[in-house]
């Protein structure tokens, strides 16, 4: 297959060695970027390292999000968002599969709302405009590019259902890597 970029809304690019187009994109958007994932497994495929080779030549700042848990709790992306607002960021970037994409779209609409707490927005009726852009890295075949999220609030692992936060919750831009990630 060849390599290809597609945009229906969210930019696709797909192929080997797609994360090259990472700079370009987010250094559109912010020089601070939030990595999102969920432990130690991107540092051991080496992903993490090739990341970060990546971003930081193009002089974009990389802050660390690494406990991501299986349907991520409202705490964590509350804690996301806060790393966001502390330090100016205006992109976040998730590595790895659906937790950790649920949860960055949830960090980047909670770090641009009005409020502290993701679990707000959730309940809310009317969302915010403003728009902190995420970004994924994944190898596949790209079933995350569609809109909305899920996040647990901690006490009772409810889950609420996606549709309720597809207007302010969606993904940028997605790099499909088709090869190995080394």
């Amino acid at each position: 297959m060849n390599d290809f970029t597609f945009q229906n809304p969210t930019k696709i690019y797909f192929g080997r060695n797609q994360i090259n187009h990472l700079p370009e994109e987010i250094e559109n958007v912010s020089k601070n970027v939030l990595l999102v994932y969920g432990g130690d497994f991107l540092k051991k495929t080496g992903l993490y390292d090739k990341v970060i080779n990546v971003l930081h030549p193009a002089g974009i700042t990389t802050f660390d999000l690494d406990s991501v848990e299986p349907n991520p709790h409202h705490t964590t992306v509350n804690a996301g968002a806060k790393i966001c607002r502390d330090n100016e960021i205006g992109a976040v970037l998730a590595i790895g599969g659906g937790s950790v994409i649920d949860a960055a779209k949830a960090i980047a609409a909670t770090a641009v709302s009005d409020t502290e707490d993701v679990w707000d927005l959730v309940e809310a009726i009317s969302q915010s405009q403003k728009h902190c852009r995420s970004f994924v890295i994944v190898n596949g075949c790209g079933n995350r590019f569609r809109n909305g999220c899920q996040c647990c609030p901690s006490q009772t692992m409810i889950r609420k259902k996606e549709g309720d936060c597809r207007s302010w919750c969606k993904t940028d831009r997605i790099l499909l890597e088709s090869g190995k990630y080394l």
